[in-house]
Formats: structure tokens, sequence, C-alpha cells
């Protein structure tokens, strides 16, 4: 039996913002320019997140390919930092978006496939082999409502087949968890609930944005939001999972 422990975070690209509206009023500039003292406490208070939880796997979405963040991941092994748009995508090339990415890191050398969604802006999507024992899917699906349906029928078809699978990411769920319920219809997943799920805003969580789905078959996982700390707009949610 092997237990892995996994961190999903939306972080932000480390504006710090918390997800209230005054800040998102009086600090939406920091979208286009982070001042270093913002970047440098939400990298702190990052790393002591992950010497706290010392996860095997970190799922991190909304980051920049920053040099000083990625040191947080020394000891890890398996690290892959993508832009989240479509290769032939023209917001590729532009200034203000070319750095956004997402990233997974892992402790172990896990095979790791970069793919990517037909439909939508935010088409990347990975999918991880852990130690052949389970499928973990990472994505950051679209704000529009019609899309993300056609992403999730997307994952639907490439878990039907496999015999474990773990999908997470932030979901953009609002029209609430009855979304999910085509995949979960056509998919042998099922929705892990933690005891106080709502993850967005931050600053006064209001909804279950940042999820894990699981395979019918994976029995042993727990699911808890980390609500002790404000590193963005997000809360951390991590999954501790033994098959």
């Amino acid at each position: 039996m092997h237990t892995h422990r996994i961190l999903l975070l939306n972080l932000g690209y480390e504006t710090g913002l918390d997800g209230s509206w005054r800040q998102y009023l009086l600090d939406s500039w920091r979208y286009v320019h982070t001042p270093e003292r913002v970047q440098s406490r939400v990298r702190e208070e990052f790393q002591s997140l992950i010497q706290s939880v010392q996860p095997d796997i970190c799922c991190v979405l909304e980051m920049h390919h920053d040099p000083m963040l990625l040191k947080t991941f020394a000891a890890y092994h398996c690290k892959h930092v993508d832009p989240k748009y479509g290769n032939t995508s023209v917001l590729r090339r532009l200034p203000f978006f070319r750095d956004n990415c997402n990233g997974v890191f892992a402790l172990d050398r896990l095979p790791c496939t970069v793919r990517q969604f037909r439909h939508g802006t935010k088409k990347l999507l990975y999918d991880v082999n852990v130690k052949n024992e389970f499928s973990l899917l990472i994505g950051h699906y679209s704000l529009h409502a019609s899309v993300r349906q056609q992403q999730f029928e997307e994952i639907a078809a490439l878990v039907k087949d496999r015999k474990r699978a773990i999908v997470c990411g932030d979901f953009n769920d609002f029209g609430g968890s009855k979304e999910l319920n085509s995949l979960i219809k056509h998919s042998n997943l099922r929705l892990v609930r933690p005891a106080h799920n709502k993850t967005f805003p931050a600053c006064h969580p209001r909804k279950p944005l940042d999820l894990f789905l699981c395979s019918g078959d994976i029995v042993d996982v727990h699911a808890e939001v980390m609500t002790n700390t404000h590193l963005s707009d997000h809360l951390p949610v991590l999954l501790t999972v033994t098959v």
C-alpha cells in the first residue's frame, strides 16, 4: 500500500489578492505589475505551506515561470511548468499573457504527458502516471459554462477505460456541483467532498471551485481545505490517498 499527498492550489500569479472586492478594486493593477515585496511574501508563505504539508505532488495553477518560486521545488524530481494557452494561441506571444502558466511537481520521477483540450482558451491538461497506481489529471477549466461541459466530456473520454484516475483543478463551476453531473455520469468518478469544501474567495469562501474527483474504486481518500493560509484568492486543498 502507498499513501500519496497531493496539494492543489491556484496561486493567483503571486499577486497576493485574497478575493475581496476591496482588493480587486484597489489592487487589481498587481496583475500587470506585482511589487517584489508582495511576491516575496507570497513565496515565503508558499514555502512554509510546502514545508508544513510535505506533499508528494503539487498541482499549481496560475503561476509564472518564476526562478525564485521554483526554488521551493528544489527537492522535486518531476517538474513541469507550461503556458496554459493553446499551442497556436496568440496569447502565448502577448506580454501580459505569455508567462501565464500552470505547473506540476512530484518528488518521484513520474511520467507526465502534457495534453491540450480541444475546446477553450485555457487548454493545458497534465496527465501524470503515479507509479502505475492511478492517473492524475490536472486542469484549469473554462470560465464559460458551455466550454466547461465540452472539456468535461474530454475528461470523461480520457478516464473511462482507466482502472483508477484522479481529476483535480480549478473547475470554475460557479453554477454549483450540478455542473459535474454529466462528467460523473459518463465516468467512474465521484466528487471527494471535504468537511468544509468552499475554496473561493479565500477571504470569505462561498464557492467550492477547487476540487478532486476520484475513481469509484479509490476508496481510501481524504480531502482537506486548508483555511489557515491566504496565499491567493483561492484556498489550497490537500488530498491524501492510499492505494
